[in-house]
């Protein structure tokens, strides 16, 4: 109990976490929240301390190194930092370690007693900031089964006497989201019991090895967007040949463009009659497929996006994939009119993606009533000019990009759509006011901006967790203070620029707490005066202020504390008087300041050069007086050029 205590006494920053709170003096800390013991000995075995707000470096003597019998230990999303931490090899028991999405960082040496633990079978050191090679030490963990380094800075080659080589037990490997460069080396065949293998979103180069071909128990291989990697000799029929068991493939934006293009199909529907999951876009494709897809029995994710192919009908390609629920066709060259029971076709399809797709034609069709459709992007795609009243029946709907040319009200059966979290239809010609949304709670982006939406802004305070609201561009009219009442909001992005809104801005913006990092109201007709508060306007998390072109009067707030986040401020033609706040000073991150064409009156501030991010700033058309050169001083000339980043 002692030593879990000091841990928690040692690197806790908050108490705001519910796994925590159960862990006080003189109880059973058996019972404690993530916390297992041995049911005979009473020993503790298992720590699952996930997002628990512990932070700091980890230093040798901490508590934690005492639970010796320790056999899993799971630190996943916390905010623990510095190197890894030496005094692992005191647990020489732990089977499982998880690391991942911390701020761990630095290289990993050689002598980590990380490389100490002879019975590890999971390692878990992703989403970090480890960098380097891969480490020499590995190979003392015979035992290991499973290794993920994804999403960390580790860079260079991977050699072919790499330490993750002599693994003889490994089935999981993930180096995706790495810094990895070169070709994908020999050596990957001796890890023969490899089930799974991710090396996406590195900088391989050069041809796939033969190698890869050789790991038989493959369930997932993916290499995707490594985009100077490419499939010649071996072509993608050598690949695959042995690896019937795969369920998931991921090439993407591996160039395929010599191989026969009558031919790629055959050879995928031919071999790997089990795959679930095929992802090929951007992989330099091209000709007709046929219906030998049919033969992909259980393929649920079909994603050939990007590439130049001429489909069999749309309709037969859903016909003969009964098990399909995601399928990504954008700029695919697709032509034509969809049919009318195009959405009849696959009542299971959840994902559906046909952007960039300039010659499709025709109507969007009608949604059935049942349907299972929560993704539809058709970005960029001339499908129709009106959306379908039959939305409404999109009930598992989630996310809506951004549909082309619609013009006409926007239903308001989107306010019956309870699962809808995000929906982006700007850049249309839609009209008439916004209808209320009553019932979509889970809200997080909404974006109707670029269109000609009028009336007045509706209330959006049901939407407690809208993260980014974008209506500028349009003729909204009407007044603002819906936006700042009282109490907690989650919302990031406020955008009202370019639009027709009236009234002050309320002082009901200096009340509660606020996330809110970008307010632009620019390009309006707002008058009164800038609230002098200590709310989001001033402090907090706001970094973006855009208040230009509005009829705004009075001074600028000086109310800027220290911590001030503000890196764009804009007041510009406006009617504002009185001085520069000094208080901008506390603005350390501020790389424009523009408060042009108002009436502020003060001598030339010189002070502003003690802000060391500030690149533009427009004083011009105001009364600002005095010299605008420094007196000199020996302090000032030794200084460096005041404003050294500053764009004149």
């Amino acid at each position: 109990m002692s030593s879990l205590l000091q841990l928690k006494h040692e690197q806790s920053c908050s108490y705001n976490y519910d796994t925590l709170k159960s862990w006080k003096p003189n109880t059973n800390c058996c019972s404690w929240t993530g916390v297992t013991c041995d049911g005979h000995t009473g020993h503790v075995i298992g720590l699952d301390l996930s997002s628990s707000g512990l932070c700091g470096p980890i230093h040798p003597t901490s508590g934690l190194f005492h639970l010796c019998h320790l056999q899993s230990l799971t630190l996943f999303n916390n905010s623990f930092n510095g190197s890894i931490p030496s005094g692992f090899d005191q647990l020489s028991e732990l089977t499982h370690l998880d690391l991942s999405w911390n701020p761990f960082r630095g290289q990993i040496r050689a002598n980590s007693t990380l490389f100490l633990l002879p019975n590890l079978q999971t390692l878990n050191l992703s989403s970090n900031i480890f960098e380097g090679s891969i480490p020499y030490g590995f190979d003392r963990l015979s035992k290991l089964v499973h290794l993920d380094l994804h999403w960390n800075s580790f860079d260079g080659q991977i050699h072919a006497n790499s330490s993750i080589f002599h693994l003889p037990n490994l089935q999981s490997l993930d180096l995706s989201g790495n810094n990895f460069e070169g070709s994908i080396p020999y050596g990957f065949d001796r890890l023969y019991k490899l089930t799974h293998l991710a090396l996406s979103e590195n900088y391989f180069v050069g041809q796939i090895p033969l190698e890869i071909s050789r790991l038989t128990n493959l369930v997932s291989l993916d290499l995707s967007f490594n985009t100077g990697l490419k499939l010649e000799k071996p072509n993608l029929r050598t690949l695959i040949h042995n690896l019937s068991s795969l369920i998931e493939l991921d090439l993407d934006w591996v160039n395929m463009s010599d191989y026969d293009k009558n031919y790629w199909y055959r050879s995928l529907s031919s071999m790997l009659p089990n795959l679930q999951r095929l992802s090929l876009s951007n992989c330099s494709l091209s000709g007709p497929m046929d219906a030998s897809l049919s033969n992909l029995h259980f393929l649920s994710e079909l994603n050939v996006g990007f590439n130049n192919l001429s489909f069999m009908s749309i309709q037969e390609l859903l016909g003969r994939l009964p098990s399909l629920r995601v399928l990504i066709l954008s700029s695919t060259g697709l032509h034509g009119e969809l049919p009318d029971n195009f959405f009849s076709l696959q009542p299971d399809l959840q994902d559906l993606y046909l952007s960039y797709n300039n010659l499709l034609s025709g109507n969007l069709p009608e949604f059935p009533h049942v349907n299972s459709l929560r993704y539809l992007g058709v970005i960029s795609t001339p499908l129709c000019r009106k959306l379908p009243k039959s939305i409404n029946n999109l009930k598992l709907l989630e996310a809506l990009s951004n549909p082309f040319l619609f013009e006409g009200p926007i239903p308001s059966s989107f306010a019956n759509l309870t699962n809808l979290h995000s929906l982006d239809l700007s850049d249309n010609s839609l009209t008439g006011q916004i209808p209320p949304f009553a019932n979509p709670t889970n809200f997080l982006l909404l974006n109707l901006s670029y269109n000609s939406l009028t009336g007045q802004i509706p209330s959006f305070a049901n939407l407690i967790q809208l993260y980014e609201l974008d209506l500028s561009y349009n003729n909204l009219t009407g007044q603002i203070d819906s936006f700042f009442k009282d109490g907690d909001s989650n919302i990031r992005h406020i955008v009202l620029r370019n639009n027709l809104l009236q009234g002050p801005i309320p002082t009901s913006a200096c009340s509660g707490e606020t996330n809110l990092e970008v307010l632009d109201l620019s390009y309006n007709k707002l008058s009164g005066v800038i609230p002098k508060c200590s709310g989001p306007l001033v402090i907090g998390n706001l970094s973006v202020l855009n208040l230009e072109q509005n009829n705004l009067h009075g001074p600028i707030p000086d109310a800027y504390t220290k911590g001030c986040k503000l890196q764009i401020f804009k007041v510009n033609g406006n009617q504002l008087q009185g001085k520069l706040p000094t208080s901008f000073e506390n603005c350390k991150d501020m790389e424009l300041l523009d408060v042009g064409n108002n009436q502020l009156s003060d001598t030339f501030p010189f002070w502003l050069q003690s802000l060391p991010q500030l690149r533009v700033l427009v004083l011009q058309a105001n009364k600002f007086y005095g010299p605008i050169k420094q007196k000199y001083s020996k302090a000032t000339a030794d200084s460096h050029s005041p404003f050294p980043l500053l764009h004149m």
